[in-house]
């Protein structure tokens, strides 16, 4: 088998639907406080915030599919999947296999070199660089300073008034052509590197002993 079908998630998005009516409704309750018990601003704000989520929720829902479950070929392991008709990259937690598609998943061939860097190991704190360019394997001939933070710590910045947030640095290498192969963020306490090319991943994974990271579902 080449390649699976993504199948909608029914369940799973009934009950997101059931979240979002729930946000819609106490939206509804805190404007009609709000102009009962004289709230103010934050009343009006909470209220329509709450009501827009629920809104735009479901549009987006209704955009791209809601969930769904793929299914890897080679295995056969169901992964649960969000915005059906969006393409996406997906390591499948049972065989480790990186899949790609949207309402088709496919397994990625040996050679593919992705828009972005969408192939995700773990980084440990010491490791070492395979020979060659990220992205086309050439001659390596400058490094480039990556830096990242952790994204939900990023939104929880926003509202809270003293936000201590860890960076992660990294000099990676690169030729004179590509400067975009490599990505770094923090993610659950962990730094986590991202690679353009799947065959570079499979060479920094084999040079410092690692396991592949399967996504996130």
């Amino acid at each position: 088998m080449t390649s699976t079908e993504v199948q909608i998630d029914r369940s799973k998005n009934k009950g997101m639907l059931v979240y979002f009516a729930v946000l819609g409704a106490a939206g509804i309750a805190v404007l009609i406080l709000t102009v009962t018990k004289q709230w103010g601003f934050w009343g009006w704000f909470g209220g329509a915030l709450l009501l827009f989520t629920c809104v735009a929720s479901i549009a987006s829902m209704r955009m791209t599919g809601g969930a769904g479950l793929a299914t890897c070929p080679q295995c056969g392991r169901a992964s649960s999947v969000l915005h059906v008709t969006q393409h996406r990259y997906l390591c499948c937690a049972g065989c480790k296999t990186w899949l790609e598609g949207s309402t088709q998943m496919q397994v990625v061939p040996d050679d593919h070199v992705a828009s972005f860097p969408a192939f995700d190991l773990v980084l440990p704190e010491s490791y070492t660089w395979p020979d060659g360019c990220p992205v086309c394997s050439g001659p390596v001939t400058r490094t480039v300073e990556l830096e990242g933070t952790d994204v939900m710590a990023d939104v929880a910045g926003m509202v809270a008034p003293v936000m201590i947030q860890k960076v992660v640095k990294i000099q990676a290498p690169c030729c004179s052509q590509h400067d975009d192969g490599v990505a770094v963020r923090r993610e659950g306490g962990h730094a986590i590197v991202s690679f353009r090319s799947l065959g570079f991943w499979r060479r920094f994974m084999t040079s410092n002993d690692l396991q592949p990271r399967a996504s996130e579902t």
